[in-house]
């Protein structure tokens, strides 16, 4: 405690930049910082970001304005290169002396906060986007508690991207003694719902001509992220077969395949096959897609918070979701969106009919998410309640209510 009110101190007394250090263990998850770098910069604070390699992390960075450096990171354990992964963390923190490691994602944030804990570095904060133990029981669940307890132990500040995920974190030991906080009213970045993400923004003529490409003349049920069992990969191909039947309605996938699962495989092979199923793979601007789309639907198992939820509401798209951790936070039920247990393949089939089937209710539903989100999730409101969070340092923990 002592060494982290020094370096505020410092910066007070002697005003110089300071230098944060940001993880991430896949280039993807760095569009988390979009918009990020010039608060900071305005906070007197220098963003660098460590992740692996990735085709468009060079233009992110040049466009974003922060420094970056490559570590060979991988989602499975591999122990050897783990290791050798952990001993550059190392390496690069004595090299670069940061004021504060902020971790984001698995990997990452446990081989990050172990080397921010070796080297010295007075504050490391671990921004929760998730718990990978809901999706396991038995040993593997038991195993992946401990290790975020573990990471929990390492930071000195954590960070939730909701209320309820602080909440399973508090169940399960988590964070202990540690200062914790859902910034603002949660998610990762807010949504910038005044440009990006607003559907008038997005012109008819782009939109008519979007449609000429994907194929879509019909009312459009929508899916974004990536196609794998955890994010219910197994219910929306489920889902589809039973809306399909209505031939008024397509299904737009955007989002890559990210599974080698035999049965995640067949679901994708389902899905490729069907004429009314257009599959759009990774884009980088999500909005013109979401505004193709009648209804959104997330049958995740489980989930952080769900940024995509927020940008759907943006854009006023009502959305259909499994009522999980974090989704119940991006998604207010019976107001922005209806929700649905996971897996109930009957409740999302009647929750998307009902909006298909009545265009006031999807309308109000819709208005009323992008009224929520321009209230809730400014982006700027969400970087603030970070900084201040490990800017000034408290001597007990702050507790999500």
């Amino acid at each position: 405690m002592l060494k982290r009110s020094f370096i505020w101190l410092k910066k007070i007394l002697l005003p110089t930049e300071m230098l944060a250090v940001q993880l991430f263990t896949a280039p993807e998850s760095v569009c988390f910082l979009e918009g990020q770098t010039a608060f900071w910069r305005q906070k007197g604070i220098r963003l660098h970001v460590i992740c692996a390699a990735g085709t468009d992390l060079g233009q992110l960075a040049a466009r974003e304005g922060f420094t970056y450096t490559t570590v060979p990171f991988r989602r499975p354990v591999r122990l050897f290169r783990d290791i050798w992964c952990l001993l550059l963390l190392i390496r690069l923190f004595r090299r670069l002396t940061p004021d504060i490691v902020h971790t984001n994602t698995p990997k990452a944030s446990l081989l990050g906060l172990l080397a921010a804990r070796v080297s010295g570095v007075p504050v490391r904060v671990y921004e929760v986007h998730g718990f990978v133990f809901e999706s396991y029981s038995g040993l593997k669940r038991l195993l992946l508690i401990l290790a975020e307890r573990l990471m929990g132990y390492l930071a000195t500040h954590l960070l939730f991207v909701s209320h309820s995920l602080a909440h399973v974190a508090t169940r399960n030991l988590i964070g202990r003694n540690r200062q914790m906080t859902v910034p603002h009213h949660g998610s990762c970045n807010g949504v910038d719902a005044r440009r990006r993400f607003n559907p008038e923004r997005v012109p008819e003529a782009q939109r008519q001509l979007l449609r000429k490409q994907t194929g879509l003349t019909t009312r459009v049920i929508g899916y974004v992220g990536r196609l794998t069992a955890e994010k219910g990969l197994q219910t929306l191909t489920a889902v589809w077969q039973g809306i399909r039947t209505d031939p008024a309605v397509s299904l737009l996938i955007v989002g890559p395949a990210d599974s080698q699962l035999p049965a995640d495989q067949a679901c994708i092979q389902l899905l490729t096959s069907d004429p009314r199923v257009c599959l759009t793979g990774f884009v980088g601007d999500t909005a013109p897609y979401l505004a193709l789309m009648d209804v959104l639907i997330l049958p995740t198992r489980r989930e952080g918070f769900g940024n995509v939820l927020i940008e759907a509401a943006a854009m006023e798209i009502p959305v259909v979701a499994s009522r999980v951790t974090g989704v119940v936070d991006a998604v207010k039920d019976r107001q922005t969106g209806l929700l649905a247990d996971a897996g109930a393949i009957d409740a999302f089939i009647d929750a998307i009919r009902t909006y298909l089937n009545n265009p006031v209710l999807r309308q109000q539903h819709g208005q009323a998410g992008r009224q929520r989100v321009l209230r809730d999730f400014v982006p700027e409101d969400v970087h603030e309640a970070k900084y201040r969070f490990y800017a000034y340092p408290v001597t007990s923990p702050v507790l999500p209510s």
